[in-house]
This record gives structure tokens, sequence and C-alpha cells, in this order.
């Protein structure tokens, strides 16, 4: 194979493969529309487009959970009607960005764990610094940590293990 078809090949593999990596993702920003639960917002981007947006790493309670208000309630005072900066790291399979938020400098997704709103969420953990955060929250019993002494993750309690 000549060596510009292997460069041309090379290069259409890496514009075809890097979007599905998140490599090539652009950054986001946007206000806040819509604080859907713990750990989805809309936003309207300055472009004028609205982008469903779930936070990386994290998994809150759901809302018919323990604490599932409490953490909704929680997202909802750090950003209604703010500005964020979102760093996305991919599209999940119901077509929402994956993002950690900022607002700021403030890491939301890191506060909703420090704070005892959410779990590291294990799957998708990238970053273990959230388990560290989820330690100290459980270790302190603040948050969804202080209603029980096991509360149930939300992965589990959507698969009914209620």
């Amino acid at each position: 194979m000549p060596w510009f078809t292997r460069t041309i090949w090379l290069i259409s593999f890496c514009i075809a493969t890097f979007p599905i990596l998140g490599w090539a993702e652009e950054p986001l920003s946007g206000k806040v529309l819509r604080v859907a639960d713990g750990d989805t917002i809309t936003i309207i981007t300055d472009a004028k487009q609205t982008k469903k947006i779930r936070l990386s790493e994290i998994d809150t309670p759901e809302r018919d959970q323990p604490w599932g208000r409490q953490a909704t309630l929680a997202l909802s005072t750090k950003v209604a009607n703010k500005s964020i900066a979102a760093k996305v790291s991919g599209v999940d399979r119901y077509d929402r960005v994956i993002a950690e938020i900022f607002v700021g400098e403030r890491n939301i997704n890191h506060e909703m764990v420090s704070e005892g709103h959410a779990w590291a969420y294990r799957r998708y953990l990238k970053n273990d610094y959230l388990l560290e955060l989820e330690k100290i929250a459980k270790e302190k019993r603040i948050g969804l940590w202080g209603i029980t002494e096991d509360p149930i993750p939300p992965w589990q309690w959507r698969r009914g293990s209620r």
C-alpha cells in the first residue's frame, strides 16, 4: 500500500474514531433550564440548542427512593438558572451528554458526592477521588448516609432490589 493511501486511511480512521472515544468533544457551556433529578439537567447553549446532561461518574437516588428529592433539590440549588461549563466525556444510550459540570471553579459532581447526595458510580468511575469523597461523607454520616445505616444504591434500586 503506498504511503499516501496509508496516511489517508489513518486520518480517516482517527476522524471516525476520536468522537466515539470522546477525545474530540468540544467544551459545552450554557444556562441551566431544568433540573430533572439529582444527576440530570437541561441547558440552553449559546447557539440556542437545548442539551440534556447526565452528570458523569455519580449516581443519585431515584425520585421515589429515600433522599431522591433532597438530591434533586441540592443539585437545583447549585445550578438552577446558572451558567455552567461541562467537561464532556461522551453520550449515553438515551442521547444525553455525559459530563462533569462546573459553576465557576466549583466541580458540581464532586460537591454532590462530598455532601452526601450521590454515590461514586463504580460502573463508570474514572476518578478514584470520588471514592474518597464518598468515604468521608459516609464517615461524617451526612446527606443520604445519615438516614440509614446502609442505603440502597440507585443502580440496585432500579433493578427492583428494594
